[in-house]
């Protein structure tokens, strides 16, 4: 099977690509530098040549709070992109595969946000994802939006490998303790695409009776500063960099964009419907901080 990928440069595209060699799956990136997502004759082109199966589009405006000022440009790459890709896909009758984020939610549910809970972003990132989600769905019936949250991994810039860097020169760190979510490891996100894809495939099942969205993250739940408790521990286990996790209110570190207090993600649509499941999130960290360190 051959897949293609936009946002070649970004850690869950690169997840994409390691992980594909456990899977019967060639996998094609691209990235900025060689193709513009907002041009669909770009992107026809390039479909044209590499003949994929499948259309993955990772590639995001990921940085929270800048999108309250760069709202223009978070918009192209969150919403117009991926309206050109699934219009290009649709041409040529290709199912695609969209990232979108647990930032769609407003965070004042008590539980877990399943997927037809009500949408209401609370900043200009969540708003963009929420838009790129409708120009998929009213642009490509054969998609497949993956909800995930708090994504990490080895490359890249994140959440993780800020807590290693700054406890190499610190003692203690104050990190939020009263925003909760599912870290996600970007391997096993990939992973887990890649699994879903190759079930559908197994199964030869017409692609729009699975279509929707489905939430996709590390199973379980915690705060920002218990997964940086669970990685720093971690680390000093493996004689890395560790310092002592100070938990503090979300009114003691302000931020310019909103963040939703409770963005649990509930995944038992993906479980059901597309037999797929991450590992806790702990395994995740565990993993990401061996290969940092390493």
């Amino acid at each position: 099977m051959n897949i293609l990928v936009f946002g070649k440069n970004g850690q869950v595209a690169r997840s994409l690509f390691e992980a594909a060699t456990s899977f019967d799956i060639k996998v094609d990136r691209m990235g900025h530098s060689e193709i513009d997502i907002t041009n669909e004759s770009e992107i026809t082109d390039i479909i044209g040549d590499l003949k994929p199966q499948f259309v993955i589009n990772a590639a995001a405006y990921t940085a929270v709070d800048q999108a309250e000022t760069e709202a223009d440009e978070a918009n192209k790459i969150n919403n117009i992109g991926p309206a050109c890709i699934a219009r290009v896909a649709h041409k040529f009758n290709l199912p695609l595969i969209h990232y979108s984020t647990d930032y769609v939610f407003d965070g004042s549910k008590a539980g877990a946000y399943t997927e037809i809970d009500k949408v209401s972003p609370v900043n200009m990132y969540g708003q963009t994802k929420y838009d790129g989600e409708l120009s998929v769905i009213n642009n490509n019936p054969q998609h497949i939006i993956f909800r995930t949250s708090w994504v990490y991994g080895s490359t890249g810039k994140n959440f993780l490998k800020t807590m290693i860097r700054l406890a190499k020169d610190r003692d203690h760190i104050n990190v939020v303790g009263d925003q909760f979510g599912s870290p996600t490891y970007s391997l096993h996100l990939a992973e887990a695409t890649l699994h879903a894809i190759t079930k559908i495939k197994e199964r030869n099942v017409n692609f729009i009776t699975v279509a929707g969205i489905y939430n996709m993250c590390g199973f379980g739940y915690t705060s920002w500063a218990g997964l940086a408790t669970h990685a720093l521990t971690h680390s000093k286990q493996l004689d890395g960099p560790f310092a002592d996790i100070i938990e503090i209110p979300s009114s003691e570190f302000p931020t310019p964009a909103l963040r939703p207090m409770n963005s649990r993600l509930n995944t038992d649509k993906l479980n059901r419907v597309l037999e797929t499941k991450l590992p806790s999130w702990q395994s995740g960290v565990e993993d990401c901080v061996s290969r940092i360190l390493a």
